[in-house]
């Protein structure tokens, strides 16, 4: 347990992928994505979720509020490697 935590807790000043764990956080995801320190590189392989890249303490603990999942982008599985292009 202690390694996946390590591997995917999200790192500050690096990538980190969101993912809404329901329809009401994929909702709230857009505002919170227009903090001016956030900086969107890609959508995620799951449905609603985004690589952002941005100043993460505050905002991860604002994220979990809404019930959005923060990973590290850099894990394996997740991130810009992995993820769709924004059109």
């Amino acid at each position: 347990m202690a390694i996946a935590v390590t591997v995917y807790a999200p790192r500050s000043g690096e990538p980190a992928l969101l993912v809404p764990l329901d329809a009401e956080a994929a909702g709230a995801i857009p505002a919170l994505l227009s903090h001016p320190e956030v900086q969107i590189l890609a959508r995620g392989q799951v449905s609603g979720s985004y690589v952002i890249v941005g100043n993460l303490p505050d905002f991860a603990t604002a994220l979990t509020a809404h019930r959005v999942l923060v990973l590290n982008a850099d894990a394996p599985g997740c991130g810009a490697a992995v993820a769709g292009q924004i059109a």
